[in-house]
């Protein structure tokens, strides 16, 4: 036991001893000599924002109260879904001025014999038709277009070549005041007084014109095939693609002189027929519109009375110009039948987007318009 004793002690001496002459163990260093390897600093990011949730869009459904001739949400409940209306009216300088035009939402100008020319006024909304004069007779191709909205079709006569036959085969729902058993039709008294000529005092009373058709066995529903906007409207207003045209001077007759000037306050196009703005008699309003078309296509005398031919199908090669917001695009447009709609394109064949509001169209020879 005192050997193992003195072992232990024998040991622990030499440890001391060792640790004085400072010959511990310890870890080899590296040579100080030997180059340290390179170190590339770790470039620092910047911190980018986390994105905010953006959901995808919901396709947004069209207002039942939608006008198909604007794109605006304008139409009375009861108009919902129900069929327009298409007036014939009067536009010679003896007619002026007429009254309930400028409610309207679409306005067709049209040559007629005598190098003047007539107006077909469409209403999107049928319990909303305003009084209107002067109502005039038609020519065959103003039902043509009537028959393409599936409007009822009001007038005062036709002529009795090619028209009666026209009307007779489209089978319209209309209202003629050559053969009126509504009350609808009257003459303007106070225009009588005035000197104005008997066939320049036509009225049709529109205020009536739901009572009336409530009564008339005519269809009000729409055809479902035309259910849906005349345009492919625009949900903001864009510039057309082509040239600026803040104004533009169009020649449709002898007596049928127009003008269109750009307001970009409004963004409107405000007419003047002759030397004058055109007006609406009632109202006083001038007659503006966010689009302008011009169709260019082809008249010929038909017969004695001056009476014309008028090209209202185009196709392919038929051109004209879409105007608005203060720019003209070139466009395409046909009609392919009597029931059709017009259909408007670019050059390049792609439909065309149009902006919402009030749309005047006029058929003209090539050249008949001057853009400024």
């Amino acid at each position: 036991m005192k050997r193992k004793w003195a072992v232990l002690a024998l040991l622990y001496l030499i440890l001391l001893l060792c640790s004085g002459c400072g010959i511990v163990y310890q870890e080899p260093e590296e040579s100080s000599s030997a180059p340290a390897p390179a170190v590339t600093p770790r470039p620092v990011l910047p911190i980018k924002p986390r994105p905010a949730y953006t959901p995808r869009p919901t396709p947004t459904a069209k207002p039942k109260n939608l006008n198909l001739l604007t794109g605006e949400p304008t139409l009375r409940q009861e108009a919902i879904g129900m069929r327009p209306v298409a007036v014939v009216v009067g536009n010679s300088q003896a007619s002026l001025p007429q009254y309930g035009i400028s409610e309207a939402d679409l306005v067709f100008e049209l040559p007629v014999e005598g190098g003047v020319t007539r107006f077909l006024t469409l209403y999107g909304d049928y319990t909303a038709v305003p009084e209107i004069c002067s109502i005039r007779s038609c020519r065959y191709y103003f039902p043509v277009l009537a028959a393409g909205f599936d409007a009822y079709f009001v007038h005062w006569g036709q002529d009795e070549t090619l028209t009666a036959d026209v009307l007779s085969y489209l089978e319209l729902d209309r209202l003629d005041g050559a053969s009126d058993r509504s009350g609808l039709f009257s003459r303007d008294k106070t225009r009588l007084n005035q000197g104005y000529s008997w066939e320049h005092t036509g009225v049709f009373n529109g205020v009536k014109l739901p009572e009336v058709l409530q009564q008339s066995g005519f269809r009000l529903e729409l055809q479902v095939h035309k259910s849906d906007p005349i345009f492919d409207f625009n949900p903001v207003t864009k510039l057309p693609e082509g040239q600026a045209c803040t104004g533009l001077t169009l020649s449709l007759g002898s007596e049928a002189v127009s003008t269109f000037q750009y307001n970009e306050g409004s963004q409107l196009y405000y007419k003047t027929f002759g030397s004058q703005d055109q007006r609406d008699g009632r109202t006083g309003k001038a007659l503006a519109f966010t689009n302008v078309f011009l169709l260019e296509t082809e008249f010929s005398v038909r017969d004695r009375e001056g009476r014309l031919d008028l090209n209202w199908q185009g196709g392919e090669g038929y051109r004209g110009y879409y105007i608005s917001a203060g720019a003209a695009q070139r466009i395409c447009w046909e009609k392919e039948d009597e029931y059709s709609s017009l259909r408007f394109t670019s050059e390049d064949g792609m439909p065309l987007h149009v902006n919402t509001g009030k749309s005047y169209i006029a058929f003209a020879a090539p050249g008949a318009a001057v853009l400024e």
